[in-house]
Order: C-alpha cells, then sequence, then structure tokens
C-alpha cells in the first residue's frame, strides 16, 4: 500500500458494502490517457455522439461516456503497452459514480477501470490482468493499482490477490503497488493507512468533507497521490476459517469482529466457546461465556524490530449473576470489557443448542449465519502482506 510520505513508525500489519451498492447493473467505461473515451472497434471517435449527462453528479459538467466492456477495459487500461497505473472505479457503488468521468478542465493523464459490478467474476478478470501485466514488466518495473471503492469491494481485491499471487516470490509481489482509495469516513482499510500516514488522511479525508463538491476534490486527491505516493506500508494478511453452510477461507487485514463495537453494550448475546493460545508460552486456554463482542485485529509491528506476527483480542461479555442486594441495586446486568490479549490463534464456535449461527464481520464484510471459524495472524503461504 503507497503512502503519501514517511510514516513516523514503520508498520506491518498483515484489507461488502450491501447497504450501499445499487442492485442495478451500470454501465461501465474506459478512457485513454487523454481522457477520451476508446470505441469499441478501434476506430477514431465519433465527434458527432452526444454525451449523456449524469443527473445526480455533483460535477454539473461531466458526463458518461459510452459504455464498453470490461475486456475491452482490461485491454486499453493494463495491456502490453499500457502506462504502469490504473484505478479501478467500483461502479456498481452509487458513491463512487460521481468519480468515474473526469473533471472539466482537468488535463491529468491518468488511465482508468470503471468496472460495472464487484461480482467474484469480474474482479477476478481484473486481477488475472494484472497478474499478467507486472508479468510483463521489466524487472525494475512496478505497477500502481488504485482501488476507488467501499469495505467489500477491497475485502474482494485482497481475496483475489492471495489466490492468484499465491507462492510468488518476494522481489515479484514488490512489483504490485495497490492504492486504497476511500470513499468515505468510515472504510476501514483506509482509516488504517490515516494512523500512520497524515498526508494520506489529510488529502483523502479532507477531500471527502470537502463542502462544496467532494467528488470533484476526490478526483484530484487520486491524482495527487499516485503522483507523490513513494513508500509502502506492508499489512499483514490474517486468515480466517469460516463454517457455515459451507467452509471459507478469508483474508484479513483490518479486523474480524462478532457484535457490536468493542466498547459499545449491545442488547443481543451469543453463547460461545472460545479456545486461545496466546503468544508467549503458546499455552491454551478456553473460555465459555455469553459475549456482547468480540473484536480481533492484527498487532502492529511497533518500531520496525523483528517480531512474531499476533493478533490482538478485546471482548464484552455479559457480566455474571449477582447476589440479591446487588440485583436491586442494578436491573440489568452490566457488561465487562475485557482486557487486550496478544493470541497466536483463535478458534470459536456456537453452543451446541444455539438454533442458528452467528454474524461475523471480516475487514467490515459480513459472513452471516456462522457456526464456527478460526483466526490465524498471517496466511501460510505468499503472500503475506498487501
Amino acid at each position: 500500500l503507497a503512502l503519501s510520505q514517511s510514516p513516523p513508525v514503520r508498520t506491518r500489519r498483515s484489507v461488502d458494502d450491501s447497504d450501499s451498492s445499487d442492485p442495478r447493473p451500470m454501465s461501465a467505461e474506459i478512457r485513454s490517457r487523454a481522457g477520451s473515451s476508446v470505441p469499441r472497434d478501434g476506430s477514431p471517435q465519433r465527434s458527432q455522439a452526444a454525451p449523456r449527462r449524469e443527473p445526480d453528479s455533483d460535477v454539473s459538467d461531466s458526463v458518461v461516456e459510452e459504455p464498453r466492456t470490461l475486456a475491452e477495459q482490461l485491454a486499453a487500461a493494463l495491456g502490453k503497452e499500457a502506462p504502469p497505473q490504473a484505478v479501478v472505479f467500483d461502479a456498481a457503488d452509487r458513491r463512487t459514480r460521481n468519480l468515474m468521468n473526469p473533471v472539466p478542465g482537468d488535463d491529468t493523464v491518468r488511465p482508468e477501470i470503471c468496472i460495472a459490478s464487484r461480482s467474484p467474476a469480474d474482479i477476478a478478470a481484473i486481477m488475472s490482468a494484472v497478474l499478467a501485466r507486472v508479468q510483463n514488466l521489466s524487472p525494475r518495473g512496478v505497477l500502481h493499482l488504485a482501488l476507488v471503492g467501499g469495505d467489500s469491494f477491497i475485502h474482494h481485491f485482497v481475496r483475489q490477490y492471495v489466490q492468484q499471487f499465491n507462492h510468488r516470490e518476494a522481489a515479484f509481489l514488490s512489483q504490485l503497488i495497490f492504492h486504497v482509495i476511500p470513499v468515505e469516513r468510515e472504510n476501514l482499510i483506509a482509516s488504517l493507512i490515516g494512523t500512520v500516514d497524515a498526508a494520506f488522511r489529510q488529502l483523502c479525508f479532507g477531500a471527502l468533507a470537502d463542502p462544496e463538491s467532494p467528488a470533484r476534490a476526490l478526483q484530484r486527491a487520486i491524482t495527487v497521490h499516485l503522483s507523490k505516493a513513494a513508500l509502502v506500508q506492508h499489512l499483514d494478511i490474517g486468515e480466517a476459517l469460516v463454517t457455515s453452510s459451507a467452509q471459507t477461507v478469508a483474508p484479513f487485514v483490518h479486523s474480524v469482529r462478532v457484535g457490536g463495537d468493542d466498547d459499545v453494550m449491545a442488547e443481543e448475546t451469543h453463547d460461545l466457546q472460545m479456545d486461545i493460545w496466546k503468544q508467549k508460552d503458546d499455552a491454551k486456554m478456553s473460555l465459555r461465556d455469553k459475549f456482547h463482542s468480540i473484536f480481533v485485529a492484527p498487532q502492529p509491528q511497533g518500531d520496525g524490530k523483528a517480531r512474531v506476527p499476533a493478533l490482538s483480542l478485546r471482548t464484552l461479555c455479559r457480566e455474571k449473576k449477582l447476589g440479591i442486594v446487588q440485583a436491586l441495586k442494578q436491573l440489568a446486568p452490566r457488561p465487562r470489557l475485557g482486557q487486550l490479549t496478544i493470541v497466536n490463534r483463535l478458534v470459536c464456535a456456537t453452543s451446541d443448542r444455539a438454533r442458528q449461527g452467528i454474524q461475523v464481520v471480516i475487514d467490515g464484510v459480513p459472513y452471516g449465519d456462522v457456526r464456527f471459524f478460526s483466526l490465524s495472524p498471517q496466511l501460510p503461504a505468499v503472500p503475506k502482506t498487501f
């Protein structure tokens, strides 16, 4: 992940906004480096074609160009002759629609891909083209790939990155750099980057807070970030094994959560059996309780010293039953906030008496009806960082 400036601490951590997505498919488009559309048949652009205006855009004089297929977009933006940078938008997300057209009067050169949906097939095709493009780079060449979308969009790219770049050498992996661009202030991965990169936080999140035109401000922020970012932050990729009706391996870089926020009491509790292995002695500890919430995140590296990847765990449990006098003074049990614990591995399962599974949120993406999940701080194979 590219940084806008040198972070104060070089930190290693090992990234489906369904509520913000429009279920209707949108047409995708590709623009050349000069910002013009690329005709389907490769012929010169037809100057008489009247552009269709986007009614809900806050960039009033932006236009929506003629649709292009994903294959045509990939050939133009990630072909052998394409420049070593591309911007991928989640065009199925309403928050990115205002970002897909060039800013009027802005002559910035920026190749772009706008995909019509974030289906696994589409993102798999994009990452397959990215893999081929990296293979065609010179030994010292680098491909910069900006991802503009919500948490689920980034989550799917991390999954495909892990699958398609599996077992590649470190030198090869270093030739691909991701730039995560937030589309809302609650973007988890972008917020994580912003904790160590003040310039990135001010640039991108400042653009989202622009009172006049956040879309136009964010368009410019994308261009500035791609041109100014110089250093790279490595985020450890953890592994979540989730079992519901089927078993799923889901990589994560930010967090895994059950229930509400770790410092907010949720009315619902989950009867769970948890086994953890602590970092110091690798001894197993078991706990069965009614949990309001469980929050797990990769442990930050610190000041650059070598360390074993680990997870930080925080739980919020229901208070134990009180005596009669205490119960009279307190009508509802108070939650108790568990201390932060560093663990090597965590396994969690629902009670045998539970009629349904729980919801586990991985990097902001919900996985429903989960009966069992296990967490490890790092993937067993390369790539280990994002």
